[in-house]
Order: structure tokens, then C-alpha cells, then sequence
């Protein structure tokens, strides 16, 4: 009975973590494996969550190229084209060690320049250099969504949900973001 008690008073306590954007790689743990959200994982997430903040299903696009000078196009993973078009890059590729550094583009101002791959037959790629993001573009990087995870099914913190949820919170805050700009 005591061990039933203890068992339960555990689950409670790893269930009443409150865990977000701030804080997860805070809880980062030892042993297990790591993983990250690829890009099929976020498209329908960036598109379920444009839906959420009531804009039109049918002016979504999914891999729309936008032609920003003369030479330079940039491929905007999601976009919506409605009358204030905005759009997101879920830029590919990860490593370790994890740091918590790797989210600070996401500021207000994301201003640092980016560059974009341009994969050309046969397996070569170039990097098109496109100087900062327009600011309807906003960027999310892959390398921000890991979770952790073992064979044994061991609960590890940041499990695979939560880096959903961490995801969807970064969306949201770039939708709430353009949408007060547009006001």
C-alpha cells in the first residue's frame, strides 16, 4: 500500500510540471536517445495552427517560393496569402550538444541574416544567401524541437508531445505577433 502511495505521488509530481518555451531545456536528462521534429512533423502543425487563429484553409500554401529581388528567391515552407500575407520557415537540421542559445533568433526582432539551401542535381547543394528574412516571414528552427526518448519506454520529461507543444506555442506567438502588427 505505501509503495502504491509513493508511486502515485510521483506521477502527480512529473504530471505537475509546468514546462513551456522558457524552461524545457531545463529538464533536459542523461541516457535515453534524442530526436527532433522533423518537417513532416511541423507542416501540419503550422497549418492546424493558422487554421486555430481563424485564417482561411484555402489560402494556406505549403512550399511557396517568393521572389524577393531579381536573383534571389526564398522557400517559405508555410504560407498564408491572404490580404496581409505572412509566412513560416521551418529550416532543416540539428546537432548537439543542446543549448539553450539556439532559440534566441526567435526575439522580437529577427533580424540576422539567413541563408537557404538550393539542393541541385546531382547531390550538390548551394547556400542563396537571401540577407535578413522579410518581416512577414517568420523562422523556426528544427534544431529547437528535440525530446528524448529510450526503448524501454522510459517518461523522460521532454518527450515527444511536449516538443509538440513547445512547437505550437512558438507558432502561436509569431501568429499573435503579426496579427497585432497588422492592426
Amino acid at each position: 500500500m505505501i509503495s502504491f502511495c509513493l508511486a502515485v505521488a510521483c506521477v502527480r509530481g512529473q504530471s505537475g510540471l509546468r514546462i513551456d518555451t522558457s524552461n524545457y531545456y531545463g529538464y533536459i536528462r542523461e541516457g535515453g536517445s534524442i530526436n527532433w521534429l522533423r518537417m513532416a512533423d511541423a507542416v501540419p502543425v503550422i497549418i492546424e495552427e493558422i487554421r486555430n487563429a481563424g485564417f482561411e484553409a484555402e489560402k494556406i500554401q505549403v512550399g511557396q517560393v517568393q521572389r524577393l529581388d531579381k536573383s534571389t528567391v526564398l522557400v517559405v515552407t508555410v504560407a498564408w496569402q491572404g490580404d496581409k500575407p505572412f509566412g513560416f520557415i521551418y529550416e532543416e537540421g540539428h546537432g548537439l550538444p543542446l543549448r539553450k542559445e539556439d532559440r534566441d533568433f526567435l526575439g522580437d526582432d529577427q533580424r540576422e541574416p539567413y541563408s537557404q539551401p538550393e539542393y541541385t542535381a546531382p547531390a550538390s547543394v548551394k547556400y542563396q544567401k537571401t540577407g535578413t528574412l522579410p518581416r512577414n516571414v517568420f523562422l523556426l528552427r528544427e534544431r529547437c524541437y528535440w525530446f528524448q526518448f529510450d526503448a524501454q519506454g522510459n517518461n523522460y520529461p521532454v518527450n515527444r508531445e511536449l516538443a509538440m507543444r513547445i512547437l505550437r506555442q512558438d507558432i502561436r506567438a509569431y501568429i499573435n505577433r503579426e496579427m497585432a502588427r497588422s492592426r
